[in-house]
């Protein structure tokens, strides 16, 4: 699909607030609801726009602590135990801590990005969760100090 001005306009409306009605999308970008409705469709429906989301203050619901968690994988382990890599991202991404889950070139195969309540959860999750997954061979944390 090509994407023309106005597409773009809808995306970054939708992009600074999933929230924004198409009469409201329409008024700001000049265009007509009905319009800018079937675009919206479009875009949904040609996997442009993945999902509408919200965005939580995380510190607001008790997740005090974010963290990145560099893993990397034996691959023997985790073909014979949980499967692909493609396996292994939809085990993580069921814990309800884990934001993310994406591949890396270099010394690390993944990278997780999670949200726990305090260090002690942080623990728990790597030691008696993450580690316990067959085929997790090491990991290094980072915890974020200020997110930007």
């Amino acid at each position: 699909m090509k994407l023309d001005e106005n597409d773009l306009k809808i995306i970054s409306a939708l992009t600074e607030d999933s929230n924004l009605s198409t009469r409201r999308i329409a008024k700001k970008i000049f265009l007509p609801v009905t319009t800018v409705h079937n675009r919206i469709k479009k875009l949904v429906n040609e996997g442009v726009i993945k999902r509408f989301t919200i965005e939580v203050d995380n510190k607001k619901v008790g997740l005090n602590l974010s963290a990145y968690i560099l893993l990397k994988l034996e691959f023997k382990h985790l073909f014979k135990r949980v499967g692909t890599q493609n396996d292994l991202a939809s085990v993580i991404m069921k814990f309800p801590q884990v934001r993310s889950v994406d591949y890396l070139t270099g010394q690390y195969d993944a990278i997780i990005h999670a949200l726990f309540k305090n260090i002690d959860d942080l623990n728990q999750f790597i030691t008696y969760q993450l580690t316990k997954i067959g085929g997790v061979k090491e990991t290094i944390t980072f915890m974020v100090l200020k997110e930007g």
